[in-house]
């Protein structure tokens, strides 16, 4: 029985490792539900007579609050980035901008007539057709 529960408890740990080391890699890594999830497991398959070391909890205590921390400002920057987009095509509502022509002839110049949104990206209304933010080359007013 005594080491069923040390089995148990080698491969959590050399699974908190491997996990802690391909989120540092940049490969997909662990969301903080897992992250909990694996925390729980290794606290119940412990061995009552080796108890996790204080440092080793405190560690991946302070592991899940940079993750938590970490999402929490991605979460910000992909709003705050989506703002700005949406406030640079606001601006430029009424204004004369020349677009990159994706089929290759010649520079459009037209007013930006409206914005609206698809999946949640402004596009410009220019002369009744779609163009994208980034096509915008210059602003003439």
């Amino acid at each position: 029985m005594q080491m069923s529960v040390s089995a148990t408890t080698n491969t959590t740990n050399s699974s908190t490792s491997s996990s802690s080391s391909s989120s540092s890699t940049g490969s997909t890594g662990m969301d903080r539900d897992a992250f909990l999830k694996l925390l729980v497991t290794q606290l119940q398959n412990q061995d009552p007579t080796k108890p996790l070391d204080d440092t080793a909890f405190v560690s991946q205590l302070a592991q899940y609050s940079s993750l938590e921390q970490m999402t929490n400002m991605s979460e910000g920057l992909t709003t705050l980035s989506q703002m700005q987009l949406t406030n640079q095509a606001l601006s430029l509502v009424g204004r004369t901008v020349e677009l990159n022509n994706a089929s290759g002839g010649a520079n459009i110049t037209g007013k930006v007539e409206s914005i609206k949104f698809e999946s949640g990206v402004p596009v410009l209304v220019v002369g009744g057709k779609e163009y994208q933010l980034a096509d915008v080359l210059s602003v003439k007013e």
